[in-house]
């Protein structure tokens, strides 16, 4: 008889069985849910750090200091914006906006550090609530970090209060001081501008000095003023910069030092002159140069000068040899002898002929030549502004094409670099005394006898430039994609002929693309779009926004 302790024993075990295939059931479908999350997840966590590997950016945090949320500001005075950018790997550039609008632009130099403050001048010119927005860039341009505080500009006396303990006696009201602003209110007129008119070419990162005539037409002399930058580019000018006391119907130069960017477009900047006691006067001094982009990939393929016909040579027919005919000899009638005596003693005789002279026949109407005198070849026309080759950092010669026989005249950064005359062929070669820089200005113009031709110019290239970037054709419309190819890495700047569309910044990927949107683009609008690689810039490339089928 079975033992009733054994039923019960794997009563249990079978018991025990049901529950632990009921709870693999539910781990097999809890399964189900949880390793299809693991994987995504770890594919999330892949590409993020694959994407964070494959820009190779350094993270860059900018944080505005001075001033804080809320603070008012006088208007018209001077005011300094103190940025605090921390980053590992150095920044490139910091921008500052004051209700959208750029006043300010600063390229980090050799004495950047990681960690730094950045003091950014600003004068107010409306009064009211302004957002003001600082934004950093690391050092490869790709990354970038923003900040913003809103602020009020007043255009009233500034007023800290002050708590005052309320006695317990009757208050003595203290009457309020008020300031009476001097009589005489200076004043300044621009008699010329001295060099650099708006639209100068510059190459990148010249040293240039702008100046500007001022009369000072008030009857007060201008004491402590000082120029200062209101808005635009201020290209490492100092603001403020101290400006000489000057009395009345007095005339002064203004000199500021200024530096050309790095890179291409056209950069203005305003400033004015400013009083003691933080008061604008004077008109505007302004300055807009123009550092030139690469030469567009769309370049025409160059003609060859025609070789020139060589004047034709006069051909003179000679004059045919006159042939005299002479007179013939008269011929004697024989007559027949007769038959003489023979005189034995008599000596033989030799009669001696009797010469003819013959009668010459004069010439008559012997033709005269007279030379006729070759024309006069017509002047040549003006030549045409020559053909510069592609150049670049490093190159000792420079060539192109031009007119047969003309005379070129190559100079670098406005400086003679050597002449040549174009040979038959059309083509031409400067040898130089030193090699190119990259951004080195190389201007060429060429001679005949009727004169000189226009100037043609271009830039040493980096030799390490790339390639310019492409871009597929464009549709105008809303909500319009942009995209096109170009180095792996590089950074993709985009600018647009329409003033209402700002500059577009994208990176190209890794499998060579890039691709960018705007809210909306009308017809005929040209998109101009290059690329830089560590910070050589490519030629641009060029494309105009076609209608909607």
């Amino acid at each position: 008889m079975p033992d009733p302790r054994d039923w019960l024993f794997w009563n249990k075990v079978h018991s025990l069985s049901v529950l632990i295939a009921m709870d693999n059931q539910k781990l097999r479908r809890a399964l189900t849910f949880i390793i299809p999350a693991v994987l995504i997840a770890l594919v999330l966590i892949l590409v993020a750090v694959s994407q964070a590997m494959h820009r190779g950016g350094t993270a860059v945090t900018v944080k505005i200091i001075s001033p804080v949320t809320g603070a008012v500001i006088p208007l018209h005075q001077e005011n300094e914006i103190v940025s605090q950018v921390q980053t590992s790997g150095g920044w490139s550039r910091l921008e500052l906006r004051v209700n959208g609008n750029l006043v300010r632009y600063d390229e980090a130099d050799s004495r950047s550090l990681n960690n730094q403050e950045i003091r950014q001048p600003w004068i107010p010119t409306e009064a009211g609530p302004s957002l003001l927005r600082v934004t950093a860039w690391d050092r490869s341009g790709r990354n970038a970090s923003n900040a913003e505080v809103t602020i009020l500009v007043s255009d009233g006396p500034l007023q800290t209060p002050t708590v005052t303990p309320t006695p317990s006696e009757t208050p003595t009201v203290t009457p309020i001081v008020t300031t009476t602003a001097s009589a005489c209110l200076p004043n300044a007129s621009l008699v010329r501008e001295v060099n650099y008119p708006d639209g100068s070419q510059l190459r990148a990162r010249q040293s240039f000095t702008k100046s500007w005539a001022l009369q000072n037409n008030s009857n007060c002399t201008w004491r402590n003023a000082r120029l200062v930058f209101l808005s635009g580019y201020l290209l490492a000018g100092r603001s403020p910069q101290p400006v000489a006391d000057l009395g009345p119907n007095g005339s002064v130069e203004i000199n500021l030092n200024l530096v050309a960017p790095a890179v291409p477009g056209t950069f203005p900047g305003v400033w004015r002159l400013q009083t003691a006691d933080g008061r604008l006067f004077g008109p505007e001094l302004s300055y807009s140069i123009v550092i030139p982009g690469p030469t567009a990939t769309t370049v025409p393929t160059a003609t060859r000068y025609p070789t020139a016909t060589p004047w034709p040579t006069n051909t003179f027919t000679p004059v045919p040899t006159i042939t005299f005919t002479p007179t013939p000899t008269a011929t004697s009638t024989p007559v027949t002898p007769t038959e003489p005596k023979i005189d034995p003693t008599a000596m033989p005789v030799t009669p001696s002929p009797t010469p003819l002279t013959p009668t010459p026949v004069p010439a008559t109407n012997t033709p005269t030549y007279t030379p006729t005198a070759a024309p006069e070849p017509p002047p040549l026309p003006l030549p045409s502004a020559p053909v510069i080759n592609p150049t670049k950092a490093g190159d000792t010669s420079v060539s192109g094409l031009g007119e047969a026989g003309a005379r070129v005249e190559l100079k670098v950064a406005d400086v003679s670099a050597g002449s040549v005359t174009v040979g038959a062929t059309g083509d031409w070669t400067v040898n130089l005394t030193a090699p190119l820089a990259a951004g080195d200005l190389i201007t060429v113009s060429q001679s005949n006898s009727s004169g000189n031709s226009p100037i043609a110019s271009t830039l040493a290239a980096d030799a390490d430039q790339p390639d310019a970037p492409t871009i597929q054709p464009i549709t105008a419309g809303k909500s319009v994609f942009i995209k096109g190819s170009g180095r792996p890495e590089a950074i993709v700047k985009l600018s647009f002929s329409d003033p209402t569309l700002d500059e577009i910044t994208e990176t190209v990927s890794g499998t060579g693309e890039w691709l960018t949107s705007v809210p909306s683009i009308a017809a005929g609008v040209e998109v101009s779009v290059y690329q830089t690689v560590t910070g050589v810039v490519s030629p641009i490339t060029t494309t105009v926004v076609s209608s909607a089928p």
